[in-house]
């Protein structure tokens, strides 16, 4: 595997020529092209999988071969979404020389954290009319038993179309997993070999750390936290490490939107409830959030109980006295726990095991994977 990433004005696998560099990573490169014979402006996709130190060539050629399997089913699933808010898939491969390349659509328009970055907090009207765009592409991730696992501002794009402002495509799909049963698994025996850890941990839900089986439910607590950030223009979570980012997910203490915050009590509640670190009491499903979301502008509760506080009721009132004053300690033991579960994910973990978001958002300001 010794292909090296195309430069602009090469024509990439005899199809695409190169215009410009969207983004680029430690081992990955997104391009802005030309499909020659259409004329058609795509974005093209281009992994280089890293090597391991330390392996002999039968077990580095083994390794490489499970690394382009994962590749070509993930990218197999992807080409089965066809929602108006999901970003397409024309074409995937590898090339001669061992990169592994996807083509999409190409969308000009400004990644969602860019918008919030540039404008500040969105009304909550902007907020509801983006968030029931990704939901719909989720929505049809989900009937077809994939899991995004990668929800973030950067993976939503927003775009003006026919006049119409603030579409949305949700990109990024390629931490997707299927599902052989009702249940998404956090891990493939089959393919890794290795439990790991995949997503961006500013907005991984807690079970997804934790490397437990998954469920829609993951992507709506991420979506959740998307919400908080397009409602108040900073992040839910504003840890400077990729440890204490996670410990912040697997304490105690809920997300909670800031009292002061003028928007009706219904949208409040159900972005709460969203981002309730205890699955029994999350939103599960996009249907359920996009029911809630028609009486959004609404000062009575619209998902039960009365109250936009995820713990409320009478029988969970206790419990949440409990929870907040045993939080301290808690966040000691998730500390040490966190630095373990980093530890055993990124030992041998055959790709990038651990996004780390942090040190990444600085040279994430172009238009990434689109």
């Amino acid at each position: 595997m010794s292909g090296s990433f195309p430069s602009p004005n090469e024509v990439f696998q005899e199809r695409y020529r190169i215009v410009s560099i969207i983004n680029r990573g430690g081992f990955g490169r997104v391009y802005r092209a030309s499909q020659l014979e259409l004329n058609r402006d795509v974005a093209i996709k281009v992994l280089q999988p890293i090597r391991r130190d330390g392996m002999d060539a039968d077990e580095e050629a083994s390794r490489l071969a499970i690394v382009q399997k994962r590749f070509e089913r993930e990218a197999q699933l992807v080409c089965q979404l066809r929602d108006s808010h999901t970003v397409v898939m024309h074409d995937y491969g590898t090339t001669p020389g061992g990169l592994l390349y996807m083509v999409l659509e190409y969308i000009d328009g400004r990644p969602l954290n860019q918008v919030v970055e540039q404008d500040g907090a969105l009304s909550p009207e902007r907020v509801v009319k983006i968030a029931r765009q990704a939901l719909w592409s989720l929505q049809e991730a989900h009937a077809l038993n994939m899991l995004h696992r990668d929800v973030k501002p950067q993976n939503i794009m927003l775009f003006d179309h026919a006049g119409r402002t603030d579409q949305v495509k949700v990109l990024d799909f390629g931490l997707a997993k299927s599902a052989e049963s009702a249940e998404f698994r956090a891990e493939d025996p089959d393919l890794t070999g290795e439990e790991v850890i995949l997503g961006t941990p500013r907005y991984m839900s807690p079970e997804q750390i934790r490397g437990e089986p998954l469920d829609p439910s993951s992507d709506i607590y991420s979506l959740g936290l998307v919400m908080f950030e397009m409602l108040t223009g900073y992040k839910a979570v504003a840890g400077d490490s990729t440890m204490t980012t996670l410990a912040r997910h697997l304490n105690d203490q809920p997300f909670i939107l800031p009292a002061d915050l003028e928007i009706p009590n219904s949208l409040r509640e159900i972005v709460e409830r969203m981002m309730s670190k205890d699955r029994n009491l999350r939103i599960r499903t996009s249907e359920e959030v996009l029911e809630a979301l028609e009486f959004w502008n609404s000062n009575s509760s619209v998902l039960g109980g009365g109250q936009s506080d995820p713990l409320a009721g009478p029988a969970l009132l206790g419990e949440r006295r409990k929870k907040t004053a045993i939080w301290a300690l808690a966040t000691v033991m998730t500390l040490f726990l966190v630095s373990a579960i980093v530890v055993a994910a990124t030992r041998d973990a055959p790709q990038a095991a651990v996004i780390d978001e942090l040190e990444q958002e600085s040279a994430n300001t172009g238009t990434p994977e689109r």
